[in-house]
């Protein structure tokens, strides 16, 4: 394998950034140290599976500048070779998103009995109040705007915001169709319970009522914090999630968390 590197990127050349990827520790390890050019390895971070070269390549990338050659080697029960060379846009490319690192420092801990359970290698009984049903496809038909978009619904003659969408208005009582409405003020915790006894996979079921902006407030529960970590007024943002199994069957909704990165907002505040 090391000669089909050295075939690949040029007898007696070397590239910029060297990524390896691959389960087999000892073979990518063996590669690495073959080769002179840094490789990219994620500190903090184990063999991430089929994301593992897309993360060693961010990295690279993070550490690259225009003119530098990268090849991604990934080693299974063969070997796969991608070379690369950094243009000028990695400058346009390293402004527009936070660094790897700002991904990692957002990383929450997991129980390992809970991983197995979510992975469906270990069966517990969870909370069951009430038992999940399998989710149709008629209703999520229906409300296909909000249940995949998150999107709202504005009344045409007093612009009052629905979430969702309702039949007829809050405001004025019209019953006209509503407007599909983009909600884009920043969404912030009005209150919320923590719930022994609801089912969920990650038991408890915290659950908040948000404030999306311009009126509109709906319950959603709450991913990847400790509910003794927010407070009323805090901003948390969407995240489309899996709510439960039944039947066989993923039901997937929007549920909310802190902001990513807290430089998007003040965490008490607008963006």
């Amino acid at each position: 394998m090391a000669a089909l590197i050295e075939a690949a990127v040029g007898a007696g050349t070397s590239p910029s950034r060297l990524v390896v990827a691959g389960a087999n520790r000892r073979m990518v390890t063996q590669l690495a140290r073959r080769h002179e050019a840094s490789t990219a390895g994620v500190d903090g971070v184990g063999f991430a599976g089929a994301a593992d070269a897309g993360l060693q390549l961010i990295a690279a990338l993070e550490r690259s500048a225009p003119g530098d050659r990268i090849v991604v080697a990934i080693v299974g029960d063969g070997l796969e070779l991608v070379e690369l060379t950094v243009t000028e846009r990695i400058a346009d490319w390293s402004d527009s998103r936070p660094p790897l690192s700002d991904w990692l420092t957002r990383r929450t801990s997991a129980l390992y009995a809970d991983v197995l359970t979510w992975r469906g290698f270990l069966e517990r009984q969870l909370p069951r109040r009430p038992e999940p049903q399998a989710p149709a496809g008629p209703p999520s038909l229906r409300s296909v705007g909000w249940k995949f978009g998150l999107r709202g619904g504005r009344c045409e003659h007093c612009g009052a915001v629905h979430a969702p969408a309702e039949a007829r208005c809050r405001g004025c009582g019209s019953s006209d169709p509503q407007t599909p409405h983009e909600f884009t003020a920043p969404a912030t915790i009005v209150t919320m319970t923590v719930d022994h006894l609801a089912f969920s996979p990650a038991p408890p079921t915290t659950v908040a009522v948000v404030d999306l902006g311009e009126g509109a407030r709906a319950a959603f529960e709450l991913a990847d914090t400790n509910p003794t970590e927010l407070s009323i007024g805090d901003v948390v943002e969407p995240t489309f999630r899996r709510l439960f199994t039944a039947g066989g069957v993923h039901d997937y909704f929007w549920k909310m968390r802190p902001p990513r990165f807290a430089a998007a907002t003040d965490n008490r505040g607008a963006a």
